[in-house]
């Protein structure tokens, strides 16, 4: 009998803070598997929007998404949806899609940043969630330091 729980972490930080080495200690050390919020954004933006798309966006990320929210209202007018809200339901889809086939997710990018709250309580019915913020490499759930060892044993359930 499996004695693991479904479950996703959601890392999330300022740019540079150490979210993605985070997620490769995890996926290293501990087996889960991970999604990279980043990669999905360039997909996205490639195929929903080429207008906003070039080669060298998985560079510009932040400042990239940091613009479309600037500019949302302009943006909408001009293809008729709303990119960034549009942006949300599809990384939101992918999180699912991708959860829907392993028991141990990591999710982790800056762009988690804006509606981490909102993502964790539509997967919340699917799996238990957990979100860890990310400062220079340290890591804190509500607040707490926490360890990537006690990372990878959130949700586990021992016999």
């Amino acid at each position: 009998m499996n004695n693991t729980v479904k479950r996703i972490i959601l890392i999330y930080g300022a740019s540079r803070s150490g979210k993605t080495y985070l997620a490769d200690q995890l996926k290293t050390r501990y087996s889960l598997n991970v999604l990279s919020v980043d990669s999905c954004y360039v997909e996205f933006v490639a195929r929903q929007f080429p207008e906003l798309y070039f080669e060298a966006l998985d560079h510009f990320i932040g400042p990239h998404y940091l613009w479309m929210r600037a500019w949302r209202p302009q943006l909408e007018e001009h293809f008729k949806r709303e990119p960034i809200a549009y942006w949300q339901r599809h990384l939101l889809a992918s999180i699912k899609e991708q959860s829907d086939f392993v028991d141990d997710l990591a999710v982790e990018g800056f762009l988690l940043c804006d509606f981490r709250e909102e993502i964790e309580n539509e997967l919340l019915r699917r799996a238990m969630t957990f979100q860890v913020h990310v400062v220079d490499r340290k890591y804190f759930v509500q607040n707490n330091a926490v360890t990537v060892e006690q990372i990878a044993m959130f949700g586990k359930v021992s016999k």
